[in-house]
């Protein structure tokens, strides 16, 4: 799948001034932060912006900045779990992930996917993607690599789900192949 591809495959409404992004705009996010957004991920928010796929999930461009909020409750939530019940491994693991993670989605449970900074690989240009849980000690689970398959298989197919706990799964009839865009931000980017 391209970018063409999914240009193709969708219905696109919202905004008529979309949080489009040119991507020097991107490359100048990366040198601030230190880190290398995936080519297809800078592509997607050049054409498309920030928005919400079918009735299920949102991704952000880095503009969007309380996407890193989440992240930053769930630090404080995993030290008060930490603190009352003691399950260091687990704690550490997630602690791990969220210290080393960018949140690009969010499904409507308020459940973030995020790339793990760790595990860039120049070879495919890209890193590992985590469904990150509600409650920090619960599992997070590995959703794949490539963003624009995370695009195919979680955003706009149900291809995606199978390995994921029932709970996990989106409602039914939330799912299709519709992007809404976000308005443009006043914000910069992060």
């Amino acid at each position: 799948m391209t970018i063409e591809d999914l240009l193709l495959r969708l219905e696109i409404s919202g905004s008529t001034e979309p949080d489009i992004f040119a991507l020097q705009e991107l490359t100048d996010f990366e040198i601030r932060q230190g880190f290398q957004l995936p080519n297809d991920y800078k592509q997607f928010c050049s054409l498309f912006g920030s928005g919400r796929f079918g009735d299920h999930m949102t991704v952000y461009c880095p503009r969007i900045q309380n996407s890193q909020r989440s992240v930053y409750s769930m630090r404080v939530a995993l030290e008060l779990a930490q603190e009352e019940y003691g399950c260091f491994e687990a704690a550490q693991n997630i602690g791990n992930l969220l210290n080393s993670c960018f949140v690009f989605a969010t499904n409507p449970n308020s459940q973030d996917v995020v790339w793990d900074l760790r595990t860039y690989q120049k070879s495919d240009d890209s890193y590992d993607i985590y469904l990150l849980p509600l409650d920090p000690l619960d599992e997070f689970y590995l959703v794949g690599r490539s963003f624009l398959e995370f695009i195919n298989d979680f955003c706009i197919g149900e291809g995606g789900y199978q390995n994921l706990p029932k709970h996990l799964h989106p409602c039914e009839g939330t799912i299709y192949p519709r992007f809404s865009r976000h308005a443009s931000s006043d914000g910069t980017l992060w």
